[in-house]
């Protein structure tokens, strides 16, 4: 009984971190930017309450219900985290004489791993208890829930700030809000909401309002990549359940006019607003001019800056240098930013656990028809894969929730394989 409980409580602390993470804390900066609710440091402060419930109700567990399974792969994982913060650390100790503002740019470098980056490995961590708990119908019904709250108030900001741009649908931003949080918060969530639900057709529905909602938040990398997991998600899906080549057949007609009615809707669009709208838009530029405006050139800038950096430092490594060179945050935007930071045998260990990790997920995924946090899994690995490559950097922390959970993920709970073999057990007996 008291095991049961104990377990209870801590399905509940790790739901409540989740749903904290990527639906809370980034909804109360909208919440304060449309002048609705403003609290400070309720993500440092929560955290803290429910990590502190964690750990006590850790502490009450029999210690024969410590068994912590770790593979050699999530050993690897836990192994390179634990480098890369005593790499930062050291570098972080080092410059006690630096300027001031050298001092700030490594000590928010380290802060944002041993903080966010370490929630999302605690979330990693915690990926069976939330296959246990995803299930829970109520537990759906609260995910449902808080996608459309999103939803909602993403589409509120634009009632009441749009910015004129592409379509004319995006919420107009303050210069120092930090919307790509936001923007990543939130297709991550809609990657959650769409797992859970059964039907394909349902699915497509979500992820076309959650596309748009993406669009309005303003960030190129989270909406593109979202569309692109999500497509390849439902296309495997589509093919995996239709074995026949006559279905397979109507399932790319199916595709087919789905694009052809996007595109034909787009032309439609064209011919009733402006269209110096569409022309002049950044994702307009990104596909018509091979990506000519500011944002991307100031990214190829800094992509042939960082080739020379690695030409110098692709052995050990040189954490933060970027600060001493253009400033802070000059990395190139892609994971050879982690080479620059951290030398060869970190990054070539990140590509190993990379590699195994989709190809465990992938075979995971293509095996089982009915695990939404498999399709999870799937979906969410493929936009952090799609993000790291082309668009951010090493300082991305959503990487480490998946190459952890992917790596520690069980198919079977352990509680139902000691039930199976108590059961086994018994019959034996009889």
């Amino acid at each position: 009984m008291e095991q049961t409980r104990n377990e209870y409580f801590l399905a509940l602390w790790i739901i409540l971190f989740f749903l904290l993470t990527l639906f809370i804390s980034p909804i109360i900066p909208l919440l304060r930017f449309y002048e609705i609710l403003s609290i400070d440091n309720l993500f440092f402060y929560t955290s803290i309450i429910l990590m502190f419930l964690y750990v006590i109700t850790l502490m009450k567990r029999n210690k024969s219900e410590f068994k912590f399974q770790i593979n050699q792969l999530s050993f690897l994982t836990i192994l390179l985290f634990l480098l890369i913060l005593l790499i930062q650390l050291i570098y972080l100790l080092s410059i006690k004489h630096h300027p001031e503002y050298i001092r700030e740019y490594y000590f928010r470098i380290f802060t944002n791993t041993f903080l966010m980056s370490s929630v999302m490995f605690f979330l990693g961590l915690n990926i069976n208890v939330l296959n246990n708990i995803i299930k829970i119908k109520s537990i759906k019904s609260i995910v449902f829930i808080g996608f459309w709250l999103y939803v909602f108030f993403i589409f509120y900001g634009i009632s009441i700030n749009s910015y004129l741009g592409v379509f004319g649908f995006r919420i107009y931003y303050e210069p120092e809000f930090n919307y790509l949080n936001i923007a990543d918060s939130f297709v991550i969530y809609a990657i959650l909401t769409i797992a859970l639900i059964q039907k394909v057709r349902n699915k497509i529905f979500v992820f076309v309002i959650a596309l748009i909602a993406s669009f309005a938040l303003a960030s190129r990398t989270s909406t593109v990549f979202f569309g692109l997991s999500i497509i390849m998600y439902i296309t495997f899906i589509l093919f995996k359940n239709n074995k026949s080549k006559v279905v397979k057949t109507e399932v790319l007609k199916n595709i087919f006019i789905i694009i052809l009615l996007f595109i034909v809707s787009v032309f439609i669009y064209l011919n009733y607003f402006d269209i110096t709208l569409i022309t002049n838009s950044r994702l307009w530029n990104l596909i018509s001019n091979g990506g000519a405006d500011n944002s991307l050139e100031v990214r190829n800038y800094l992509l042939l800056e960082g080739i020379e950096f690695l030409k110098h430092h692709w052995l050990t490594g040189a954490f933060g240098e970027e600060v001493y060179n253009l400033g802070p945050g000059t990395y190139i935007h892609n994971w050879f930013s982690f080479l620059g930071a951290y030398g060869i045998i970190p990054f070539m260990l990140s590509l190993i656990i990379m590699v195994l990790t989709t190809v465990k997920i992938l075979k995971l995924f293509l095996s089982h028809s009915d695990s939404p946090i498999i399709d999870f899994l799937f979906v969410f690995n493929s936009f952090v894969l799609f993000s790291i490559w082309f668009s951010r950097a090493y300082t991305y922390e959503y990487i480490w929730f998946t190459l952890i959970a992917i790596s520690l993920f069980r198919t079977v709970p352990p509680l139902e394989r000691g039930l199976k073999s108590k059961k086994c057990y018994s019959k034996k007996d009889e």
